[in-house]
């Protein structure tokens, strides 16, 4: 048995798409930014991007400040490992960031001459206390 969409939300759906229609035209007649437009274009595309940016923006001011606080910490956001664990808790770490934090706890536990958790340069390794840079 077939089924017939409801007139009213017919109509409503081709006005909405009307309204959008002349919103978009008038952003690209515009012309200030295209490159925004097109990247904005692009983002949306991206699977749960709108998701994460509601989210984002909806968020207590104390959690966003947090976040962006978080990614202003690497300029490498592709290094940014994050983790939910089944308690809904969500850690995010950077490894440049987490050697950084482990040489402070080594050097505040004067742990002289023993080999540091992390080497403070990734092409560098630490052999008693001394750094000796890999060839």
């Amino acid at each position: 048995m077939k089924t017939h969409a409801n007139p009213r939300k017919l109509k409503a759906a081709r006005v909405q798409q009307s309204q959008l229609r002349k919103v978009l035209i008038n952003l690209i007649k515009g012309g200030e930014n295209l490159e925004r437009l097109i990247e904005l274009y692009y983002w949306s595309r991206e699977l749960g991007a709108i998701d994460i940016a509601r989210a984002f923006v909806t968020m207590p001011e104390s959690s966003s400040d947090a976040v962006r606080a978080f990614m202003g910490l690497t300029p490498d956001p592709g290094s940014i490992v994050a983790k939910l664990d089944k308690n809904g808790c969500l850690s995010m770490t950077v490894a440049s960031v987490a050697q950084v934090s482990a040489m402070a706890d080594y050097m505040a536990a004067g742990n002289d001459g023993a080999e540091p958790p992390y080497p403070l340069l990734t092409t560098g390794k630490f052999r008693g206390g001394k750094r000796k840079l890999a060839a």
